[in-house]
């Protein structure tokens, strides 16, 4: 094995590998509800999620856009479009997370998913600002939401609690 000079990691990946903590009192959060409207412009705003299948859940991250309400994805022919094809109730959940600062918000959509097959439909869809990322992708899947749920966590500057060192 030929050894070289070490090479230390940049600063930003020894950051990144290390847990985050404060080496001081810090704020603790709350923690509060997102309401329906607020929800469905978190979802319209953002373009990665995550889809959970299946009652031992298979959850995978997809890229996606709004239909209305609707959530649409795209994807390949698998576990997601068979499980789908079955009538599979999903989860999909969208987050932004500040690892720095703890606090954060995330978003819940549960509810039914279909193969999108009608192909005017399918056009129509494919002039949404949805790009998948694998080439292979061909099967549309639409989630018409039965419940959306959101919460945040956000600083609470009037309490503080001892970090551990």
């Amino acid at each position: 094995m030929a050894t070289g000079p070490k090479v230390p990691w940049p600063r930003s990946v020894r950051l990144w590998r290390r847990p985050l903590r404060a080496r001081h009192d810090r704020d603790v959060g709350d923690l509060e509800s997102i309401d329906e409207q607020e929800c469905r412009a978190l979802l319209a705003a953002h373009g990665i999620g995550r889809l959970a299948i299946g009652g031992i859940a298979h959850i995978v991250p997809v890229n996606y856009a709004m239909d209305g309400d609707d959530v649409v994805l795209r994807s390949t022919s698998g576990i997601k479009s068979d499980a789908i094809a079955r009538g599979a109730v999903v989860a999909f959940e969208v987050d932004e997370i500040d690892l720095v600062y703890h606090t954060g918000w995330s978003v819940m959509v549960t509810g039914v998913a279909s193969l999108v097959r009608d192909p005017a439909t399918r056009a129509r869809l494919a002039t949404l600002p949805l790009r998948s990322w694998v080439d292979s992708s061909s099967d549309w899947i639409r989630i018409v939401p039965v419940t959306i749920s959101g919460r945040r966590l956000t600083l609470n500057r009037g309490r503080a609690v001892r970090a551990t060192p």
